[in-house]
């Protein structure tokens, strides 16, 4: 349905409850331009609102004379109409978390979401294929899993402290697999907050950046090689 084949589009407008009687309702149709092929009798139109924004309208109509609507269900359909404004939003939440966990699965980059302990309670599987651990073998493990002992400790010091103040950090790793391989990392880490601004969790998302260390140190070799023959 258009907004002008609607007395919804009046409810949107005005932003507040509309309860229209039949000369309301031509009053409304008229002044908004409206195309309405069938007036109803009576209508009361509910704002579906949550922190301000209308999510979408509950209209009921009445078509025939002969039924009538007192204050306790004009009462009982503005509670209905919240409980649809939270459901539209939950079901918009879900709707969001399932694209986001689908981008995720599907990265190219590996990520990392830990509690505020730094306890892992999520990989994707890019993770799982580089470091060569299974979902099940990292989940409750912390990221110090990874760690070769060739990154100064101090880093971790400074990484731990950006993000524990809700700041964002970005750093080198050289980290090790599970067959005990090492391996380069360029990891960006930040906190999760709700939104009351509480860090609830700790974000890692990182890149696999091993060739280009090794492409370095041999363009870095190359380099000696040639100044030494000179």
């Amino acid at each position: 349905i258009r907004f002008k084949e609607s007395l919804s589009y009046a409810v949107l407008k005005e932003k507040r409850m509309l309860s229209l009687d039949t000369d309301q309702i031509k009053h409304t149709t008229s002044s908004n331009k409206l195309e309405i092929n069938i007036p109803p009798k009576m209508w009361l139109g509910f704002p579906l609102i949550d922190k301000g924004i209308i999510l979408g309208v509950f209209g009921v109509s009445l078509l025939n004379d002969s039924a009538e609507l007192n204050k306790e269900s004009i009462k009982l359909l503005e509670v209905l109409s919240k409980q649809l404004a939270a459901g539209v939003i939950r079901k918009k939440s879900e709707i969001e978390l399932k694209m986001l966990h689908g981008s995720m699965e599907q990265s190219p980059a590996s990520i990392i979401i830990t509690d505020l302990n730094g306890d892992i309670e999520y990989v994707n599987p890019k993770l799982c294929s580089i470091s060569g651990y299974t979902t099940q073998e990292l989940i409750g493990k912390n990221p110090r899993i990874l760690k070769s002992g060739f990154t100064p400790r101090e880093v971790y010091e400074e990484l731990w402290t950006a993000i524990s103040s809700g700041n964002e950090w970005s750093g080198e790793f050289l980290n090790v697999k599970k067959n005990k391989e090492l391996y380069w990392e360029r990891a960006s880490f930040s906190a999760i907050k709700d939104e009351f601004g509480n860090i609830t969790r700790y974000l890692a998302v990182k890149e696999d950046i091993s060739e280009n260390k090794k492409f370095e140190k041999d363009l870095k070799k190359s380099k000696n090689v040639d100044g030494f023959v000179s």
